[in-house]
């Protein structure tokens, strides 16, 4: 079956008979052992069709291919001694030959030796030429170890030195050690070195080098190139010392490596030898390899194939030009074989499992009736074995296979695949065995497939099954276990957590219950300080001018009267307020309609408003586009209605127009458009404004005043008359609220009887407050910082004949005409718009012109926190609305009579020790104006102008903050200072009194004398006794 027969020899032994074993011609010969040595390179030619050339170090010699004779070849023998050579055949049938000591050409039709190169008798030195090569122009191309490459002109005789990298040394230059020649069908010269693969282009005359890169795995494997071959694609293919066989494409400059890890016998490659059918012959120190460049297939050839040696010397080689057989020398001989004769066998050696181990050490078989025991065992041998089984702690189990086939049992090759374990087959060459460890629980397939002596692959593959037993941990009943187990877990945990949801639900709710008893703790005192503010200012008002008619009778009744009977009706405006909302939050609000003209209504509704806007600066005009339209209407609440929103209007706009305009629709419907040209309102609020209690300016500096219940009133009274309400509002630009009504006429008609009220002042402030009386003295002036004109007119009325009373209805204004005015005291509202109280305070006091001024804040925010923050910020008083005037006016006397105690002290000595301390330390307006002083004393000219001018102040302003500091006037002030300077000078040097005076600014000796006695009570000389 297999071609083999085996014989069984009594005495001899057992032999196989291999019918199918490869042609090799052997020759006996010893030749093998004599060449080796250091620095040995035989040479083998084949001179003709019966005869070798062989080159030792023995001399030159021809072999009888027939006889295996051998005898010197005499044409070879020169006084130079012996030569290793190197031969070619050239187109003309000439042998070349290269030796140590030059290029020698041999015609052997002729028997004639001619010395080509060098043409000296004798080198100086031996060339170690070690190729020789013609290209297609029939040059003649030499390559020499250590010496260069040399090109031969064979018609001119020229000879030319070739050196690819001139900056390198010739003897650190590796690519002057050159080992083969050869042409590739484009005439590129490829010239194999020490240092790597040279590419010579002739019409260019331009070299390539190809070397190993570290960090380029597509470049040579090794730089040393021994052989070069082209093949019919165009790849260049190099043999390497120790770095296998390299193809290059030429195109790409890239390389592919083949080494004994693809199935090579060695990595060093020392020829590669072409047959007809484009194979390449490699000889290595195994055996003898062929190659195809084209499939990669591999067959090696050894003693087990037919070959007569084990071990080749791979130089010696040849090839006969005529038959094409090739001749290799190995350690007993020389074997000749036509490349044509070796056939790959097709045969498929059998597959078997030769062995099972377990921790390495072999399982034994179950003896026949005996027992199961702790021990593993197989049932029968495994090469009848279908199936293993194994525990779950057979953790490490090799499995030993074999292919029958004798021919060449070494050259056969494994592979193999755990299926469920390995993703690819395993090739693993000529190992016979598979080991695994730690596999998981379950069921394998362990399969495995071989090639046969020739290394053709067989596709089909021999298995075993393997089942790997899972431990109690991990079998179907555990998993029940575990899945239970984990239930009860998540169930518990569910638990847990569901009663931690509860408990953190039920923290939240209490965190979020007590966020919002907190917000509206927070939003009841807010509430309540705007009402208050609200109530409080009219009650303030009120009691101020009834303490004022109690006082002042005669002067003062009727317009108090009339000024009680406004702001009494705005307290009760504001409690209806209130009082309808309760109504509305309990549904007890119903529609009480009229048919009448709803045109006449609106005018005589908004004759108050059209004086007070007029009073403010500001134009109100109303549009009908009809001048009647009778319909049904519930005048309360459409008043309320109106109301709120034409107040709104003028109070937060400080300049432009009111428009009311009235219009019908298609609908049926009456359009009521309300539209300033005020503040406006942030989109983000409009959303808001019709919220109860809801202020969009909720800071102590807004515009207006109010209470947040005016619209939110609007909003719920707006349905119940079967209206509905829209805004428009763009910040800083302006409002527009838009009433429209649904016209109906169903109701009884009824005659509203409208009263001419004719104009109000407005708030209700009386035109006829009587002039105040002409001071008979100079006052003190209070400025008063208050936005609600009912309580500037009533502190003017009350104070204004004690005081000179200045008025600002903001905190800008009034800290900019307390610059101005330089007043002697401040009373100042906390809540007011632009700047609120604790805003004026701080610009007061931070102002070096100002800050000596006392302040005392008015408000409704009575709580401590409120007083803290207005005497952190600087205030000297605080007073709780509403108040007494003579509470007030107690207040003001204290503090300018405190005021005058600290001015009667500086006017002691404006520049003493003492006092100029406390003046640097108290104001440092009047500490900037001593030392400007102190750095001009000796210019008499130096007075008021220039001071103004140095400290950027105006004569007023300078005049009001020194007498308001000193109570002294500049001048009088500036003269105590010089002389204060004059009295120390008098007493601490020995100038003259005029030199005195004239160096503390007195351009009049005697007039200094006659001041100084005036302000010290004895005269300068005097004072110096």
């Amino acid at each position: 079956k297999t071609g083999k027969i085996f014989l069984s020899l009594l005495g001899k032994g057992d032999w196989i008979c291999d019918l199918n074993r490869k042609q090799f011609r052997f020759i006996k010969t010893d030749l093998f052992n004599q060449f080796q040595g250091p620095g040995i390179f035989p040479e083998m030619y084949a001179f003709d069709e019966d005869s070798l050339l062989i080159s030792d170090s023995v001399g030159h010699r021809l072999m009888d291919l027939k006889t295996g004779e051998l005898r010197d070849f005499s044409l070879l023998s020169t006084d130079e001694g012996p030569s290793w050579l190197t031969c070619f055949d050239d187109h003309d049938r000439k042998i070349w030959i290269g030796s140590d000591y030059g290029v020698f050409q041999l015609d052997k039709d002729h028997g004639e030796v001619i010395k080509v190169f060098p043409k000296s008798p004798k080198p100086s030195r031996r060339l170690l030429i070690r190729d020789v090569y013609e290209d297609s122009k029939k040059n003649l191309w030499i390559a020499t170890w250590g010496e260069g490459l040399y090109l031969l002109d064979l018609n001119t005789g020229i000879l030319k030195l070739y050196d690819p990298f001139p900056s390198i040394p010739p003897t650190k230059n590796g690519i002057w050690s050159c080992r083969y020649l050869y042409e590739d069908r484009a005439q590129n010269m490829w010239i194999g070195c020490r240092e790597g693969l040279l590419r010579y282009n002739s019409s260019l005359d331009s070299f390539i080098l190809y070397r190993h890169e570290l960090d380029d795995p597509e470049s040579m494997s090794e730089n040393t190139s021994f052989c070069i071959y082209e093949d019919s694609v165009g790849y260049i293919w190099s043999g390497s010392y120790g770095g296998g066989l390299n193809r290059l494409d030429p195109k790409t400059g890239k390389f592919i490596h083949f080494s004994v890890n693809d199935g090579l016998l060695g990595n060093n490659i020392f020829s590669l030898i072409p047959d007809d059918k484009g194979f390449l012959w490699i000889v290595s120190y195994k055996g003898i390899t062929r190659f195809n460049p084209y499939t990669h297939q591999i067959l090696n050839l050894t003693e087990y194939n037919g070959l007569g040696s084990s071990r080749y010397d791979a130089f010696m080689y040849g090839k006969r030009q005529y038959t094409g057989d090739l001749l290799f020398l190995g350690d007993r001989g020389i074997d000749i074989f036509n490349p044509d004769s070796i056939h790959l066998s097709d045969y498929k050696p059998p597959l078997v499992f030769t062995g099972f181990e377990l921790f390495n050490e072999p399982v034994a078989i179950r003896n026949a009736g005996e027992e199961n025991s702790d021990t593993f065992r197989l049932d029968r041998h495994i090469s009848y074995t279908d199936e293993i089984r194994l525990n779950y702690d057979h953790r490490v189990f090799t499995i030993a296979y074999a292919a029958l086939d004798y021919a060449g049992p070494e050259n056969i090759q494994y592979a193999y695949q755990l299926e469920g374990f390995d993703r690819d087959w395993q090739y693993v060459d000529g190992k016979r065995s598979a080991t695994y460890t730690n596999l998981d629980p379950g069921s394998y397939e362990f399969r495995v497939k071989s090639t046969n002596a020739d290394g053709i692959w067989n596709d089909e593959y021999k298995t075993l099954s393997l089942v790997v037993a899972a431990p109690w941990w991990e079998t179907p009943i555990a998993y029940i276990l575990y899945v239970c187990f984990l239930v009860a877990l998540v169930y518990l945990f569910w638990r847990y957590q569901r009663r931690r949801w509860t408990l953190q639900t039920a923290l939240q709710m209490q965190e979020k219950e007590s966020l919002r008893l907190k917000e509206l703790d927070t939003f009841k005192s807010n509430l309540y300080t705007n009402i208050t503010h609200e109530f409080r200012t009219p009650l303030t008002v009120i009691n101020g001018m009834l303490e004022l008619a109690r006082t002042k009778p005669k002067e003062w009744m009727e317009d108090s009267l009339r000024t009680i009977e406004v702001q009494s009706a705005k307290l009760l405006e504001m409690v209806n307020q209130m009082l309808t909302l309760q109504k509305l939050e309990t549904g007890k609000v119903i529609y009480e309609p009229i048919k009448d003209d709803i045109i006449a209504f609106i005018n005589h509704l908004s004759e108050p408003f059209e004086f007070q806007a007029k009073s403010k600066g500001l134009d109100f005009y109303i549009h009908h586009e009809y001048a009647e339209c009778n319909m049904d209407f519930d005048p309360g609440k459409l008043e309320m209605v109106l109301v709120n929103l034409i107040s709104n209007a003028i109070k937060f706009t400080n300049k432009g127009r009111i428009t009311l305009h009235t219009e019908l629709t298609d609908d049926n419907q009456l359009d009521i458009r309300i539209s300033d040209t005020g503040i406006g309102i942030h989109q983000d609020q409009i959303a808001h404004i019709f919220s109860r209690f809801y202020q969009a300016d909720q800071s102590t500096t807004r515009f207006g005043e109010g209470t947040g219940i005016g619209l939110s009133l609007v909003k719920d009274l707006v349905p119940i008359i079967h209206g509905t309400i829209e805004v428009k509002s763009e910040l800083a630009q302006g409002t527009e609220f838009l009433l429209r009504l649904t016209i109906s006429r169903k109701a009884a008609r009824q005659s509203l009887q409208l009263s001419n009220t004719g104009k109000i002042p407005e708030n209700g402030i009386p035109v006829n407050v009587p002039a105040a009386k002409k001071p008979v003295k100079p006052k003190a002036t209070i400025l008063f910082i208050e936005d609600h004109k009912d309580v500037r007119h009533y502190l003017r009325a009350v104070f204004s004949d004690e005081y000179h009373v200045l008025e600002a209805h903001h905190g800008d204004q009034g800290v900019l005409m307390a610059r101005q005015n330089i007043p002697d005291l401040i009373v100042s509202d906390i809540m007011m718009p632009q700047k609120d109280g604790y805003d004026v305070c701080q610009a007061i006091h931070d102002d070096p012109l100002t800050s000596h001024i006392p302040i005392i804040l008015l408000t409704a925010k009575a709580d401590v926190q409120s007083k803290i923050i207005g005497y952190e910020k600087g205030a000297d008083a605080y007073l709780e609305k509403p108040f007494h005037p003579k509470e007030l006016d107690a207040q003001i006397n204290m503090l300018l009579v405190q005021r005058k105690r600290l001015q009667l002290k500086y006017q002691e000595s404006p520049s003493g020790e003492p006092s100029l301390q406390q003046i640097s330390r108290e104001d440092p307006f009047l500490t900037e104006l001593c030392t400007l002083l102190y750095e001009h004393i000796a210019e008499d000219d130096f007075g008021i102008k220039e001071i103004c001018i140095q400290m950027l102040v105006s004569r007023s302003q300078l005049h009001n903050k020194v007498k308001g500091v000193t109570g002294l006037s500049t001048s009088l002030f500036i003269r105590k200072l010089r002389l204060e300077e004059a009295r120390k000078l008098i007493y601490s040097t020995d100038l003259s009194v005029a030199e005195i005076a004239y160096q503390v600014g007195f351009k009049d000796p005697n007039f200094f004398s006659r001041v100084y006695r005036k302000e010290f009570g004895k005269s300068p000389s005097e004072g110096r006794r």
